[in-house]
């Protein structure tokens, strides 16, 4: 028995699991409570895991792209919504606007949206994940990290059709024609 009300707890067992607590009320003249009065609180130390997936050549044009993010080593449903940014060259990062996907908010989906004004070179991915004890993430532990922006088309290449024997560009009786692009 303790005299004092006791004001912290120290895990013994720090599994990542729900920890109940008990606690009996004695009287100054020894009588106990008799009924059970308990509290839990979910024990977990592990930092989430972070994957972003975005599903696209490296090399992107103007158009909307979805981009997901998956969270890894959590047991119970995220309470707090994920931050993940993209930072375009030369820019200050702008935070994307996530939406779960699932029950449990483990799978989050956004949209990366790039405009013809939307600076070209290397764009990139961060985030700042928070679970319900408060571990914070904010590394992307895999998936994609780095995208390009490039929204200049090639110019169109010059080509012509000859025919093998002739030379003709407009007529052939040939199988076979030779061809030139000039790019």
């Amino acid at each position: 028995w303790v005299s004092d009300k006791p004001g912290a707890y120290t895990f013994k067992n720090v599994v990542n699991e729900m920890k109940q607590l008990f606690v009996w009320v004695q009287d100054a003249y020894a009588n106990v409570n008799v009924g059970v009065v308990s509290n839990s609180v979910f024990y977990d130390d592990t930092i989430p895991e972070t994957e972003v997936q975005f599903d696209y050549r490296s090399s992107i044009k103007v158009g909307e792209y979805v981009v997901t993010l998956q969270i890894g080593d959590e047991v119970n449903a995220l309470l707090n919504t994920p931050n993940l940014y993209v930072q375009h060259s030369g820019q200050s990062a702008i935070s994307l606007n996530m939406v779960p996907f699932d029950a449990n908010r483990f799978l989050w989906t956004g949209t990366v949206n790039i405009s013809a004004s939307t600076p070209e070179g290397l764009a990139t991915f961060s985030v700042r994940v928070e679970d319900n004890a408060t571990n914070l993430q904010t590394n992307i532990k895999s998936g994609v990290v780095n995208f390009i922006v490039d929204r200049t088309f090639p110019q169109n290449p010059q080509f012509e059709v000859f025919d093998t024997q002739t030379n003709s560009q407009a007529y052939t009786n040939g199988n076979v024609v030779r061809i030139s692009i000039n790019a």
